[in-house]
């Protein structure tokens, strides 16, 4: 058992089941190192080579890809892609955000803008009930009223002046809307900040409280302390009121109809305010109550009043065959009798120098009789011309000229109630206006009992109404504006530091040359000689039909005009009625009516076509189209029989000057029968 080679063949057995040692003897072997033989590891090594090789090649032994691979090298063109790809994902998440972030602010500005345009149409309805309150005499409410504006536009201000809004200016097409609002609401701010807070400090002024007319007296109360106040807020309003026009057309109709909307309302302010301080500044010294600025003291003023008779029309109403006398001293007013022409001749050859333009529009001789001073439809003219003969007859300067008609007679009888006349007749709101125009013509035979009837019952109204107003002043302030709006109430003053406050306003009566405040006359004369102009229908109308591209603007105007005597009438009526068609020879007229028309376009504008229609049409054309104290003007001269119409449509073209103003048609004062 000693031998080497059983040593080596137990060494070197694979199936030995000695396979470990603990570095001593193991049985009889000598197993200490020296003595040791190294086995044969090759086919282990191989082994291990093999795995190795599996590993490097990336397989385990089932020939599957090791998660242990190791990272090759990437192209270029991987690489490429790689970066376009991540770029791609970085711009989509910028355009995300961009996206988001316009969806947030479109989001914000439309809130905006809805609230801007609530706070606007809170403050439009706060100026409507603020002009409400102070016809009703509520000064407390105005003040609530106005602060409520300011309030509402400054809110509307902080909206749209937000930098929110500025972007939106930009956007194609519909940024000019967004600076039309911008611009609308600024302008609104500043009349809440410069206008407002003196119309606070005025209501108490304009109170109708304080304003009144007691005992044949009238108040003013403090007004004529407010006329700086209203001056200045007035400016302010009036240039708000053309910035607003001037902004140009929208294209969003909400927004068309807010801007609209906002116009109309401060237009109305406008001219509210400026009626008020107007009469702040004329009315003082006009009652003879001294003037504000202490240039005029109290005293007697001194009036003639033309009483016009619309049924024999001119110009600015009709004839003026009763003229009376009215004195305002220290407020107090007297009237002295009407007179036919007011105790003048009435025929009055060569008294007054006539225009150029005159002679041209009414011929040389209109002037030859006083009743004919109203034929002009520029009032002013009209009131001088009267003061002129006044002046030459009576030797007497007066303070100015005051015009009214059957039909302000009849307004004003509708607040104080009628009154019994010693002609024997209930005159009353309802009957005035036929009873002196037409029923007296067929209740009285001869023209001078008919003058006297006039003039009796003329006075006889005044002091019955003056008499009666005691605390009805908000039903007359009412009266007397829509009977000024109507041409049936018009002043003129002799003095210039008042007739200033007057010009330009419907109180005035005059032709407007102020480009910025388009007018459109229509106006007409009599020819028939005779009260044949009740019978005489006009209608008219007037509608926009095209924006120019200079920002001017054509209106349409239509007219139609119609002789509403019938047959039987034409053979029955009066010949005072009827008329003559040869006053000197005593020729009569059978029911035709003799009219001549004048159509006067807007200061700087034009008249553009025009078309007549039915009766005594001609052409179609106007006789003449002309110029008359700078303005243009169409002229026709028709003939109506019993039954019979003729028509206009013209195009009349307003100034650039004048933006989006709407024309005023300022027209003789219409007949109102109630069976028209």
């Amino acid at each position: 058992m000693s031998s080497s080679g059983d040593k080596r063949s137990l060494n070197g057995n694979e199936n030995s089941d000695n396979a470990g040692f603990d570095g001593g003897a193991i049985g009889d072997i000598d197993v200490t190192p020296s003595h040791i033989v190294q086995p044969d590891l090759s086919d282990v090594t191989g082994a291990r080579s093999e795995t190795g090789r599996h590993r490097n090649g990336h397989h385990d032994d089932a020939g599957q890809p090791s998660p242990h691979r190791r990272r090759r090298r990437m192209s270029p063109e991987h690489i490429r892609r790689i970066k376009r790809r991540r770029r791609n994902r970085r711009i989509l998440i910028a355009v995300l955000i961009v996206v988001m972030m316009i969806v947030a602010w479109v989001g914000a500005l439309a809130y905006s803008a809805f609230r801007a345009k609530s706070e606007i149409d809170q403050a439009v309805s706060a100026a409507s009930t603020a002009q409400h309150s102070l016809l009703s005499g509520d000064t407390a409410a105005v003040k609530q009223r106005l602060a409520d504006f300011s309030a509402h536009v400054d809110a509307a201000y902080r909206h749209t002046a937000s930098t929110l809004w500025t972007p939106a200016e930009w956007i194609p097409y519909y940024g000019s809307d967004v600076r039309a609002a911008r611009d609308a609401v600024a302008i609104m701010e500043d009349v809440s900040n410069n206008a407002v807070p003196k119309l606070a400090d005025s209501a108490d002024s304009l109170s109708l409280n304080a304003i009144s007319v007691h005992d044949s007296t009238i108040s003013l109360g403090d007004l004529g302390a407010a006329a700086e106040n209203l001056t200045a807020a007035d400016k302010t309003i009036g240039d708000a009121a053309i910035n607003l026009n001037n902004i140009p057309v929208t294209h969003i109709p909400q927004l068309t109809d807010a801007l609209d909307s906002a116009r109309t309302k401060v237009v109305t302010l406008a001219q509210t305010v400026d009626m008020a301080q107007r009469i702040a500044n004329a009315a003082p010294s006009m009652l003879g109550l001294g003037s504000t600025d202490g240039s005029d003291e109290a005293g007697v003023r001194t009036y003639i009043v033309l009483a016009q008779n619309n049924a024999e029309l001119r110009a600015t109403g009709g004839i003026a065959a009763s003229w009376g006398v009215l004195t305002v001293d220290h407020g107090r007013i007297a009237l002295q009798d009407f007179e036919p022409y007011g105790g003048l001749s009435k025929s009055v050859p060569g008294s007054v120098q006539m225009t150029d333009s005159e002679k041209s529009f009414f011929g040389d001789d209109y002037l030859t009789y006083a009743q004919n001073v109203s034929a002009d439809p520029d009032f002013p003219r009209t009131a001088e011309l009267a003061a002129t003969m006044w002046k030459q007859q009576k030797g007497q300067d007066v303070d100015g000229v005051i015009s009214v008609d059957p039909y302000f007679l009849q307004d004003l009888l509708k607040v104080t109630g009628g009154f019994h006349s010693a002609a024997g007749v209930d005159v009353t709101g309802d009957n005035a206006a036929e009873l002196l125009l037409h029923q007296v013509y067929m209740d009285i035979p001869d023209q001078e009992t008919q003058d006297l009837f006039f003039g009796a019952v003329a006075g006889e109204a005044f002091d019955h109404i003056v008499g009666s107003l005691s605390g009805r002043d908000a039903a007359l302030l009412k009266t007397v504006t829509r009977s000024v709006n109507n041409g049936h109430f018009m002043v003129w003053s002799a003095h210039e530091n008042d007739q200033k406050y007057i010009d330009g306003t419907a109180l005035a009566g005059d032709l407007q040359d102020n480009p910025a405040k388009p007018q459109i006359g229509l106006y007409f004369n009599d020819g028939t000689m005779g009260k044949a102009d009740w019978y005489l229908k006009r209608e008219s109308s007037v509608k926009e039909s095209s924006v120019n591209t200079d920002g001017s603007r054509t209106y349409t105007v239509h007219v139609k005009v119609t002789n509403t005597m019938t047959a039987e009438e034409a053979a029955t009526l009066p010949v005072l009625v009827r008329g003559y068609s040869d006053q000197k020879t005593g020729t009569e007229r059978h029911g035709e009516i003799v009219t001549v028309m004048y159509l006067f376009a807007p200061a700087d504008g034009r008249l553009v076509d025009w078309k007549f229609t039915g009766a005594s049409a001609g052409n179609g054309e106007f006789d003449t189209v002309t110029v008359y104290s700078d303005l243009t003007a169409g002229v026709k001269g028709f003939t109506l029989q019993p039954g019979e119409s003729i028509e206009l449509t013209a195009r009349v073209q307003t100034s650039a000057k004048a933006g989006a103003a709407v024309p005023t048609l300022r027209q003789t004062p219409l007949l109102k029968r109630t069976d028209w």
